[in-house]
């Protein structure tokens, strides 16, 4: 183990970084792919909570523009179930082309990470993984440009700020999912978080 590690550190950062910004990318894909079966009957027009209703609540609540602040979505422009298979499938768009990679990868992450945030609240994106998908995304607005496939490095490694921001993002997830499993949980901790986070095997 200590050898791949090691063969690890010995990669050029424009390889790592662009082998990462493609694997997120991926992530995405899988991410999108799962939801598009699952975006109707969660929040179609005939869905459990459509979206149409949840935003109108949010209308009525707050009239002003703080509705864009506290409910922000492109459905904002329309929540129909054609609306909802579109965006679907322009994050599944977005995420192949990060993959795929080139110069519009960042715009491409801006586009994912868009598209994931308006899903936030109609279709309750609330587990570990989700959360961690919505930052590493966001920060990968600012990952530099990829070549393209079946060129795999990045064009160049990323300012020394946002490597940080992502050993931070791993560093919070790691004592995050420890602080659970060592020492426990409280009486107003959820039944997910008693059933798989604490129980959730750590290396």
């Amino acid at each position: 183990m200590s050898e791949f590690f090691s063969h690890l550190r010995g990669l050029p950062p424009p390889l790592v970084w662009g082998l990462f910004s493609r694997l997120l990318g991926l992530t995405f894909l899988v991410s999108f792919a799962s939801v598009y079966n699952q975006v109707l009957p969660i929040a179609g027009e005939h869905g459990v909570q459509p979206a149409g209703m949840l935003l109108r609540r949010a209308r009525e609540d707050f009239p002003t523009w703080k509705r864009f602040v506290y409910f922000p979505t492109l459905l904002w422009l329309g929540s129909s179930n054609a609306m909802l298979r579109a965006l679907t499938l322009l994050g599944l768009l977005a995420a192949g082309s990060i993959v795929l990679g080139g110069p519009w990868a960042p715009l491409a992450f801006a586009c994912c990470y868009a598209v994931y945030i308006s899903f936030d609240r109609p279709l309750g994106l609330v587990f570990p993984w989700d959360c961690v998908l919505f930052e590493a995304g966001l920060f990968g607005i600012f990952l530099p440009p990829t070549h393209l496939l079946p060129e795999l490095t990045a064009v160049s490694a990323p300012a020394p700020a946002l490597c940080w921001l992502y050993r931070l993002l791993l560093l919070r997830v790691m004592l995050g999912f420890g602080k659970f499993k060592f020492i426990g949980s409280t009486k107003d901790d959820s039944g997910y978080l008693k059933g798989f986070l604490i129980n959730q095997p750590l290396a």
